[in-house]
């Protein structure tokens, strides 16, 4: 039983996991980071390339089988962007100006 314990505690470490301890029998559950979460680097890094600011939100879309990923920057000047990018290939496909007014 130790050497399962220590067994699984290596397989742990090794690997994103997480290990709880259930009647003193460990299990290893495994972690799965969101695709949206993978393909927002890119979109936050094609974003401000090319509208350089500060990144105020983010927020993600599924339509079908693509997910938008709609970024809010605000510029130097003070102006906001609206910056939609499509997730898995992280193009900008669009930018729109807010009007405060």
């Amino acid at each position: 039983m130790i050497a399962l314990r220590k067994l699984l505690l290596k397989i742990a470490a090794a690997a994103p996991a997480v290990v709880a301890m259930v009647s003193g029998v460990a299990l290893a559950v495994s972690y799965h980071v969101p695709e949206s979460n993978l393909w927002l680097a890119a979109c936050r890094k094609a974003a401000l390339q090319r509208y350089p600011g500060e990144l105020e939100r983010v927020s993600t879309r599924v339509s079908g089988a693509t997910t938008y990923i709609k970024l809010t920057i605000e510029q130097a000047d003070g102006r906001e962007l609206i910056v939609v990018c499509d997730g898995p290939k992280g193009k900008i496909l669009r930018a729109i100006a807010v009007d405060d007014e």
